[in-house]
């Protein structure tokens, strides 16, 4: 097991499309395994689907907007620093089903 070596080697963790598909209790547990790996000042960059991309699939469980991703983000001791919608403003989310948030922490700051 080479794990170990790798402990604060990434300057990232990308989450896209990942926990739509779960409980926040098991988001949180995911990323605290993960944590480890990112450097002093990593960045977290969550993307999940808006309204019509959420409703779009059955295997999706949980809506995770903002709200939800800051209490991730709470839950692991990072803070979300931009929020943004894309590609298209927020709106639009309520019927094309590829409008998707974006949400990034950073570690350590």
């Amino acid at each position: 097991d080479h794990a170990e070596e790798y402990h604060g080697s990434f300057d990232s963790l990308l989450l896209s499309h990942i926990l739509e598909h779960m409980q926040l209790a098991d988001a949180v547990a995911l990323l605290l395994e993960y944590l480890p790996y990112l450097k002093p000042q990593g960045r977290i960059i969550i993307i999940t689907p808006q309204e019509a991309g959420y409703r779009a699939d059955k295997t999706h469980v949980t809506f995770v907007d903002f709200p939800q991703v800051d209490s991730v983000f709470k839950a692991i001791a990072a803070q979300r620093s931009e929020g943004y919608s894309f590609p298209f403003p927020r709106l639009v989310g309520h019927f094309f089903k590829y409008n998707e948030f974006v949400s990034i922490a950073e570690i350590g700051c």
